[in-house]
């Protein structure tokens, strides 16, 4: 499993979305690279979750849609 997470800077907590596409989640970073240049957010791509646990608590979402409108609006 592929997972692509954003997580503002100075806020607990990250939304992810999980894919077993590794070319989905390369395009998801690139659109969200551009799309959040500037603003105080990470997007960080990792294959394993339980290691990164300054990133919890998990916000997992269903849809690619659904992370990608969390990721930008919030």
């Amino acid at each position: 499993m592929y997972y692509i997470l954003v997580k503002e800077f100075n806020a607990i907590g990250s939304v992810v979305y999980g894919s077993n596409d590794s070319k989905e989640v390369d395009m998801i970073d690139d659109l969200l690279n551009y799309k959040l240049e500037g603003m105080d957010k990470q997007v960080v791509l990792l294959s394993n979750l339980e290691m990164w646990k300054e990133y919890e608590p998990f916000n997992i979402v269903a849809t690619v849609g659904e992370f990608i409108d969390r990721a930008i609006l919030n």
